[in-house]
Formats: structure tokens, C-alpha cells, sequence
């Protein structure tokens, strides 16, 4: 049976149809405290069963498709979206538990997620309009066959949106208009070789336009899976930011909540953590603490990795490149290009004191070059190459 597929206005009218259920008990400014955790959620318990029924297709165990290793997020005993919808009384209670059994069943990833809604205050949140609000939900699968991660994500920046709308002077601690955050984006021009770091993320759009960013460009995405981090002061707006970011898809990321000014918690040992625009599996050119490199051919250009026996503060050429035609020119250029950046307001080079580390560049830096003995057609043997040279 062809599984029922959902386009983006039919999501979004939902959607939007569920913050309407609660309008009059709950401030619109609390939409976001009780929608969000809710889709979220009927998400995760939809994949669950998903994953479920694909096991047992493909191994015919059931047993099996109970295994932790078997789902993505762990639904404990009692706790799924089913068990919740099936409650005739104490709604809130029943589902207050569910979340934060989920919590603790997944505490390296789903901890905190849910936020802090008091889903068992009766005067708020009636057993009746709860029921009303789940059988909304219900009325749509949010699984993988019906609709993509992109799509959900879609959705749910469109809810951020205009619950932000709905909260006028306040959308501001939350949401930053996209056009802004698309502008900033492109000006930073992120590289899935680089970490990522929003210090005050909000619901994390700034983080996933930077994905975004990436994927445009044909970049691999994936490579930017444990290189995302953000800090969030608000404990709503950084659990909304979490959900955002598993939403659209996104498998490894860290955001922690807290004031980045009073208390930045991204640290490396006893220092604040460095986030630098390379991947940190690289070692820099610059940096002659990093050690001894070697440069090698890659699929996007010559690629640097740690080569013992270059020497201390010096640079490798792979003996790769003595049989590609014009490698000496393709190796120059690139060395050139890494070591000059524009000239603010024209299209001049200049030498780049920054050297994309953050430090000033040694003035003997291109004595450090040399090249390997296999490689010696490359740059005429072992003689260093000189800033004349390029």
C-alpha cells in the first residue's frame, strides 16, 4: 500500500491548526512551549514505527525490531504517542511522563528536548483540549515514507515564523528574520571543512542556513555532523533549536543551553573552546606549533595531513604529484591562494597576516617548504621554495 504523502501547505495549515485548538486557555506567546514538544514527539514515535516494521520485513524477528540498535531514538514501555492517545483521563500527567522517559532513555541526545511545559495544569490544559490536540496530531503521519526531513523542517521554521509574528515585540529573543540570516550566511561563506559556532543560537536558524549553505554549493553536508555548536541562554528556545535541528535531519550537533557572556560553556579542558575556519583534523600551515605536513592530491585540490618526516615547521610535497601534468603550477597556485587574502574594497591581493589562524605568518614561512624525494620533478628537488617563486 503507497504510504499518504504530505506537501508543505497541507503541513503548514496543519500545523498552524493546532495552535488555533489552544488559542483562548493558553497566550499565543506560549504557543511554541506545547506545539513544538508535541510534534516533535508524534516525529520520533512515527520513525519508531517505521524502523519497526522494517525490521521485521527484512529479518521477520520481532523480537529483533525491539532492539535498542534497531531505532534511532528509544521509545520506552507505555511511553509512545499510541499509549498516550489511548488515555480517556490525566492526559497531561500520562504524557508529562512520556517525555521525560524519553529524556532518560535517550540522555546523550533527546535530554531536556521537551522543554519545562506544566502539561498536568488542569486550569491551563483540560483533559478534553489536550485530547482535542492529539487527535489533531494524530490526524497526520509524520513518518519518513510521508514526508522528508526537509519538508518537516520547512514546516516547522514556518511555525517558528509565525508563532514569532504572533509574539510581536518578543519574536526577537527567538527569531531572526531568514532574509537577515541568509545575508549574514553568505557573507561568512561557511565550508563543510569548518566548525560552526552560533553563540547565541536561538532556534538555531543560523546554524541550519549554514547547512543550507553548504548543501547549495554541493558541498557534503554530512561532514559538518559534530562541527555544529550553539549556546542558548532561554531553556525554551534552546530545546525548540534541538528539535529544529533533528528535524531538518541533522544527526550530530551540541547545543547547550546557558548565557554565553556569564557562563560560555563550549570549552576545551579548563580553556574556552577555538573555533577556526578549517577543519581541525587539518593541521594549518601557519601553525608551526601543528607540527610537521605533507601535501597530497585530493579530489578538490592539494589536501594537507600530518607527515612525521618532513621535519619540525615544514611542509611535504607527496610524491603523487611528480606525474601529474603542470603540478608545479597547480601546487604554487594553491599555496599562493592560501597565503593572500582580497584587499578590503578591491580585488587586490595582499599577504595575509592572519593566515587563517589568527596569528601573524612567520617570515621565513616559505623556507619551510620542501619537497619529498619522490617528488622531485615537481619543484626541481629539495631546494625550499621562495616567495619569488610563485
Amino acid at each position: 500500500m503507497t504510504a499518504q504523502q504530505i506537501d508543505l501547505s497541507q503541513l503548514e495549515g496543519h500545523l498552524w491548526e493546532s495552535a488555533n485548538i489552544l488559542r483562548g486557555p493558553v497566550d499565543a506567546a506560549d504557543f511554541k512551549t506545547y506545539i513544538f514538544p508535541l510534534l516533535f514527539f508524534k516525529r520520533i514515535c512515527d520513525v519508531w514505527d517505521e524502523e519497526y516494521d522494517d525490521m521485521v520485513a527484512d529479518s521477520g524477528d520481532e523480537e529483533l525490531a525491539w532492539f535498542p540498535e534497531s531505532h534511532r531514538f528509544q521509545i520506552p514501555e507505555d511511553c509512545h504517542w499510541d499509549e498516550v492517545r489511548a488515555k480517556a483521563s490525566n492526559v497531561g500527567t500520562a504524557l508529562q511522563r512520556a517525555l521525560r522517559e524519553i529524556e532518560k532513555a535517550n540522555p546523550d541526545s533527546l535530554y531536556g528536548v521537551f522543554g519545562d511545559a506544566q502539561w498536568s495544569n488542569k486550569d491551563r490544559l483540560s483533559d478534553a483540549l489536550l485530547k482535542d490536540l492529539i487527535e489533531h496530531f494524530s490526524r497526520l503521519p509524520f513518518g519518513n515514507r510521508n514526508l522528508t526531513s526537509d519538508l518537516l523542517g520547512d514546516a516547522y521554521e514556518y511555525l517558528i515564523k509565525k508563532f514569532a509574528d504572533a509574539t510581536n515585540k518578543k519574536a526577537g529573543e527567538f527569531y531572526t528574520p531568514r532574509s537577515v540570516v541568509r545575508l549574514m550566511i553568505d557573507m561568512l561563506d561557511p565550508r563543510e571543512t569548518e566548525t560552526i559556532y552560533d553563540p547565541a543560537c536561538g532556534t538555531g536558524g543560523m546554524l541550519l542556513a549554514a547547512v543550507a549553505h553548504v548543501k547549495d554549493r554541493h558541498g557534503d553536508v554530512k561532514r559538518l555532523w559534530g562541527k555544529l555548536y550553539g549556546q542558548e541562554k532561554n531553556l525554551t528556545t534552546s530545546a525548540i533549536a534541538r528539535m529544529n535541528l533533528f528535524l531538518h535531519g541533522v544527526e550530530d550537533f551540541e547545543i547547550i543551553r546557558g548565557d554565553t557572556l556569564a557562563n560560555p560553556r563550549h570549552c576545551a579542558g579548563d580553556r574556552l573552546r577555538q573555533f577556526v575556519r578549517r577543519d581541525p583534523g587539518q593541521p594549518a600551515l601557519f601553525d608551526q606549533a601543528m607540527g610537521p605536513c605533507r601535501l597530497d592530491p585530493g579530489p578538490m585540490g592539494p589536501q594537507l595531513s600530518r607527515h612525521a618526516a618532513a621535519g619540525p615547521g615544514r611542509l611535504c610535497l607527496s610524491a603523487a604529484y611528480s606525474g601529474q601534468p603542470d603540478a608545479q603550477g597547480a601546487v604554487r597556485r594553491t599555496l599562493a591562494a592560501w597565503c593572500t587574502v582580497p584587499q578590503r574594497g578591491t580585488g587586490n591581493a595582499r599577504p595575509n597576516d592572519r593566515a587563517g589562524l589568527g596569528r601573524p605568518m612567520r617570515p621565513d614561512f616559505w623556507s619551510k617548504i620542501y619537497c619529498s624525494r619522490g617528488s622531485r620533478k615537481v619543484l626541481n628537488g629539495e631546494r625550499p621554495i621562495r616567495a619569488s617563486n610563485i
